[in-house]
């Protein structure tokens, strides 16, 4: 699998996880839901997504 997919399917799981730990945990996880919402608005603003070029450090294409 291609990093970038790893990452999108990363990016979505932790936005589902920190909303439901909100949701039903602590409303403090609205942060890192809001975080992860702005990550991905600057990932497709600006063509650059961090956790693929983690995951292409671990060798993935």
């Amino acid at each position: 699998m291609r990093a970038l997919k790893i990452a999108l399917v990363c990016n979505g799981a932790i936005l589902i996880v920190s909303a439901l730990l909100a949701l039903f945990y602590q409303p403090v996880f609205v942060w890192l839901t809001g975080f992860m919402g702005v990550s991905l608005i600057f990932s497709g603003w600006a063509d650059y997504c961090g956790f693929a070029v983690i995951f292409r450090s671990l060798g993935r294409k």
